[in-house]
């Protein structure tokens, strides 16, 4: 993916971002995985013993199960949502309740697989999200204004020890003079 960056490279509150929706993602998983065991036994359960208690339990298991889905499906269409109005906020609604009923165990699965592989319950085509906050972005802007600053003063250095050198070479300073303001225009390269 051509717009995927790395985590280091993300700017401070791009990264708190993205750690607290991981942190999410985990807890989500987790309460999902519990909510699917607990809908496993029920039916199993209710096919065995008791199939009224066994549907009592099924309900909420299987809501519960949902969660990661809905948080999923929630992210995906979070830039849909920040343009949307009324009508769109019920088009999101719909879509995120479809997508994160229907698709919640396949969420589930994914999340677990990602889990037990030790890898960010992030994928690759969210990255950008966390990038498009103002903060991140007033961050990402500050950090290209220092790094050309940085540029400008580097290569302003290297003329000005050009132009030492020449002064040393023509007998206009001496070699104790050129020394010390090498050494103060090398410290600021």
């Amino acid at each position: 993916m051509k717009d995927y960056i790395r985590y280091e490279d993300m700017p401070p509150s791009a990264q708190k971002a993205y750690n607290s929706t991981n942190s999410t993602r985990k807890l989500t998983m987790f309460v999902g995985g519990f909510g699917f065991i607990a809908a496993v036994l029920a039916l199993l359960f209710g096919s065995v013993f008791d199939a009224e208690a066994g549907a009592a339990v099924l309900l909420p298991a299987a809501i519960i199960t949902m969660i990661p889905g809905f948080v999923h499906a929630h992210l995906h269409f979070k830039k849909f949502l920040s343009k949307a109005g009324i009508i769109g906020l019920a088009i999101w609604f719909i879509a995120v309740m479809f997508v994160g009923g229907y698709g919640c165990v396949i969420f589930l699965a994914m999340d677990i697989v990602r889990y037990i592989q030790k890898k960010p319950l992030i994928s690759k085509s969210e990255h950008l999200f966390f990038l498009e906050s103002p903060a991140a972005q007033q961050e990402m802007m500050a950090a290209a204004i220092a790094d050309i600053s940085r540029q400008s003063d580097s290569s302003s250095a290297a003329e000005n020890l050009r132009q030492l050198k020449g002064m040393l070479d023509s007998g206009i300073i001496t070699e104790a003079e050129f020394n010390a303001k090498k050494a103060e225009l090398l410290e600021r390269m």
